[in-house]
């Protein structure tokens, strides 16, 4: 009979504040991906929020938070929008990622349709 009472084990991990964003992201991108491949097209609000750097302009608002993504749509690279627009947009995973200049990763979309938030 062995006696595992007393053993060791590892403290958990500890994660930081970016890799629990990181996950959180993934997992509601999981989670709007599953739903996504239910249907063709899923309808997000997007937001344009731009930053000094390299990442993209826009986050999605997906499972409860907003989360920056690329968007790919010629329309929304070349308009100018007021700082945080909010819009309706239809896309469409490209199973693609964007890598930033700071290492992060962003998942990329095709906008199929926007429209502003009313």
């Amino acid at each position: 009979m062995a006696l595992t009472a007393c053993t060791k084990h590892a403290a958990p991990r500890e994660f930081s504040i970016y890799e629990h964003a990181d996950r959180r992201f993934y997992r509601a991108l999981n989670e709007a991906t599953e739903q996504a491949n239910q249907i063709e097209m899923l309808e997000v609000r997007a937001r344009y929020n731009p930053v000094s750097c390299e990442c993209p302009s826009w986050e999605l608002y997906i499972g409860g938070v907003w989360q920056r993504a690329k968007l790919e749509n010629e329309q929304l690279e070349t308009n100018v929008f007021p700082l945080r627009t909010i819009l309706i947009v239809t896309i469409n995973e490209t199973n693609e990622l964007f890598m930033s200049e700071n290492g992060w990763n962003y998942a990329v979309f095709e906008v199929e349709t926007f429209k502003f938030q009313e």
